[in-house]
């Protein structure tokens, strides 16, 4: 069991970033605030994968654990930013529509 454990291991990154990937599309794709999608939620995603990845590389020091939490890292800093993204975008341009009406 421990072999096949082993042997298993170096796919987890992959688990993870499949996991994101619906939420990256669905944001993409969206036109709009995307206010459905929850910000502090996906915050609190970032402070823990923050935590996941210093622990890793600083005090567990194993490279393909590092990998994983940075790939996670990765995926989750890319979320936040583009729901950021999104939502100072169309903050703008309601702003303008605003003025202009």
């Amino acid at each position: 069991m421990e072999q096949f454990i082993q042997f298993l291991y170096p796919f987890s990154w992959l688990i993870s970033i499949l996991s994101f990937s619906p939420q990256i599309i669905r944001l993409m794709r969206i036109k709009g605030p995307a206010k459905d999608i929850s910000f502090m939620s996906w915050i609190m995603f970032q402070c823990n994968a923050v935590l996941a990845w210093t622990y890793t590389v600083f005090v567990v020091g194993d490279p393909l654990l590092s990998v994983t939490t940075s790939l996670v890292l990765a995926a989750n800093l890319t979320m936040v930013s583009v729901l950021v993204y999104k939502r100072l975008k169309y903050r703008e341009t309601a702003s303008i529509e605003a003025l202009s009406a």
